[in-house]
């Protein structure tokens, strides 16, 4: 079944491949599940999953990926689009818009803001096109949640130039963990910092980068304040390395920092 990865706006875009194919490798899912010729640079990619579980299990841990859905049609407009859902098999379908379960129909669009009048016309003439749909609508509680992803090109004269490349339709399948990870590990919340404490971010990429998996031991030649051992910890590593900060490595007592994330002390370790 064919998948959607959706990217985080435009950071890090060059570790995008690295982290994808390391979280496959990571899932046991082969490489060529994604074309070759796949553009990193573009705001949303496709794979190729057995089932919703298995996709969803893809990104949990992604700092580069925001959500994925199961895409039911693709098109380069809308009309095309519209024109591509009676052709879309009915038990791909049939099980999130004919039953009792509320469903929600969300608009988004990258490169472009859109309306919320267009927004509606969207969503009124995506609903109209569905003969056999009987499921309630909820905006509060919705069960399933249906998207029109729109994908523009980018404004290169600020003046509202902006071109439709393609647009999908399809249905919300899970989102990563990355909120709650930024969350979790956001530098203004640590009680101990360095002048060299990493970047979140590249700390969560880092972890799925290096495979690391509960029971694995993960050492860190330049621990500092440990910024990217912690990272590891969430997934059930154990984190150890050593640094060249003579007041790092000889401080009396417990780390600050240990026991504040939630990691195992003594998890976090450093040693000359």
């Amino acid at each position: 079944m064919q998948y959607l990865l959706s990217f985080s706006a435009q950071e890090f875009v060059n570790f995008r491949e690295l982290e994808v194919r390391s979280l496959l490798e990571l899932n046991g899912l082969d490489q060529d599940c994604i074309a070759d010729d796949v553009d990193w640079n573009e705001p949303y990619i496709l794979v190729n999953c057995q089932n919703d579980e298995q996709a969803h299990k893809l990104i949990e841990r992604s700092v580069l990926i925001k959500s994925v859905y199961s895409i039911w049609a693709q098109a380069s407009t809308f009309e095309e689009l519209l024109n591509k859902i009676d052709l879309v098999p009915k038990k791909l379908m049939e099980p999130f818009i004919s039953g009792p379960a509320p469903i929600k129909v969300n608009v988004t669009s990258v490169n472009k803001k859109t309306s919320q009048e267009d927004r509606l016309d969207y969503i009124n003439r995506l609903l109209g096109t569905h003969k056999d749909i009987t499921a309630p609508v909820s905006l509060k509680s919705p069960e399933y949640e249906l998207y029109l992803l729109f994908d523009y090109t980018r404004s290169l004269t600020n003046k509202k130039d902006q071109k439709l490349k393609r647009v999908f339709y399809g249905r919300l399948v899970g989102e990563s963990s990355r909120r709650r990870l930024m969350s979790k590990f956001d530098l203004s919340k640590r009680t101990y910092l360095g002048n060299t404490t990493m970047d979140v971010r590249l700390a969560g990429i880092i972890a799925n980068a290096c495979l690391a998996r509960r029971g694995d031991l993960v050492w860190d030649p330049f621990l500092g304040t440990g910024g990217m051992v912690l990272a590891t910890s969430v997934w059930g590593a154990y984190g150890a390395g050593c640094d060249i900060d003579y007041a790092l490595v000889h401080g009396k007592g417990r780390s600050p920092k240990a026991g504040q994330v939630g990691a195992p002390f003594p998890s976090l370790t450093t040693f000359s």
